[in-house]
């Protein structure tokens, strides 16, 4: 039976770990089918990563909201700390899957291990660390270094190719208490494992979003599909298209397909586009799309 006081809930709450672009899916399937109240309370603990509470039945998980917490008579705040400290009462299996590269598979640390120190000194691991929260119960941390980042692109790139919906494909790397985004592109780790984890992943998020928005927008706006591909120097990018005259919804991409009546078919880079003031307007998603209705003036098109 789901708790109705606080004093019954204290012992049965959890942090769970979500990605940032699943939990706005989330939140817009939602509120297209009505049950808006229903969205999960979080908060940001790294860049892509979020944590909320499930409060565990047994049987089933029940996500907390701020509606759940509010009518406990506590704030959110107060019962992701007690989740936390419920997680730091347990112990948990760590696996090496490389020198210096710890495998979790447990949602409970998974979690946790973003805030905690108690859970981060179970890992065994000394010297700075870098982390990548792939699912709800998949975690994988190590000590800060091409190496620990190489696996841990690879790993990814091999779960999105197998189906794996991911929750975050972002490096972090813990500065002090709090963690920062890893920038790939001087990480050191080798381009086409780069790219295949991000590029894959960025489809799985706009392919999820795409069907939310096509409901939510009811052919008023075109959704485009982003669409990944390796290039003939095996460097992994990615293209979407824009039609002149069908008001879309662009995704973000590396290069842009435009088809016109009298153009036929050209191609531009995202930068060209974006350096046209007003051309593209933010909708304000994660994902972000950009809205488009006009189309790109002659002299760029000129020089596609």
């Amino acid at each position: 039976m789901f708790p109705e006081v606080w004093g019954e809930a204290r012992a049965v709450v959890w942090p769970r770990l979500y990605g940032v672009a699943h939990v706005e899916l989330d939140r817009l399937e939602l509120e297209l089918g009505g049950r808006g109240s229903g969205v999960e309370a979080v908060r940001a603990v790294a860049p892509g990563v979020v944590l909320g509470v499930v409060v565990d039945e047994g049987t089933q998980e029940v996500r907390v909201s701020e509606a759940v917490a509010a009518g406990w008579g506590v704030s959110f705040d107060a019962v992701l700390e007690m989740a936390v400290r419920n997680a730091e009462t347990r112990r948990f299996r760590v696996e090496e899957v490389a020198p210096g590269v710890r495998l979790v598979r447990d949602p409970v640390f998974v979690a946790g291990v973003w805030v905690s120190e108690v859970l981060r000194s179970q890992l065994g691991l000394r010297g700075a660390l870098v982390g990548v929260g792939l699912l709800r119960d998949y975690l994988l941390i190590g000590v800060d270094g091409v190496e620990a980042l190489t696996v841990m692109a690879g790993v990814a790139g091999d779960m999105l190719r197998a189906g794996e919906a991911l929750e975050s494909v972002t490096p972090c790397r813990l500065v002090g208490q709090g963690w920062v985004a890893v920038d790939w592109g001087s990480s050191g780790v080798r381009e086409d494992l780069v790219g295949v984890a991000r590029g894959l992943f960025a489809d799985q998020c706009y392919g999820r979003q795409k069907t939310l928005l096509e409901q939510q927008c009811g052919g008023e706006w075109f959704v485009p599909e982003l669409r990944v591909y390796r290039g003939p120097d095996g460097r992994v990018g990615s293209v979407t298209t824009w039609t002149e005259g069908v008001p879309s919804l662009l995704p973000v991409a590396d290069r842009v397909d435009l088809v016109g009546e009298d153009l036929g078919r050209a191609s531009l880079g995202w930068g060209e586009l974006a350096a046209v003031p007003g051309l593209m307007v933010p909708c304000g998603l994660v994902p972000e799309r950009y809205r488009v209705s006009g189309f790109p003036p002659a002299e760029l098109l000129a020089a596609a």
